[in-house]
């Protein structure tokens, strides 16, 4: 069990990183989403996230392995990121 054997998820867990920091970002806007009471936008975000990634690992899955699930999971974290400051954005002002 050297580390040789762990080479080929090497990328796949520096893609999942970069996820995860985008996911602590965005995390951020829906903790505000849900303060200033927009809990049925934020579920409804999240359950489109949630449909998002599903479809993109049964797409890319079989083709990439491993690395496909670390790009959908990436692509759907982007996606949410955008979708929360789009949100934020359009509520700040009105708020205005």
């Amino acid at each position: 069990y050297g580390a040789e054997n762990y080479a080929p998820s090497i990328f796949a867990f520096q893609i999942l990183a970069l996820a995860i920091g985008i996911s602590a970002v965005y995390r951020s806007f829906n903790m505000v989403l849900i303060v200033i009471d927009e809990q049925k936008k934020v579920l409804f975000i999240t359950i489109l996230g949630a449909v998002m990634n599903i479809m993109l690992n049964l797409i890319l899955i079989p083709r990439f392995s491993f690395n496909g699930a670390a790009f959908a999971s990436l692509f759907t974290h982007l996606f949410l990121f955008v979708l929360y400051l789009f949100l934020l954005k359009k509520l700040a002002f009105r708020g205005a």
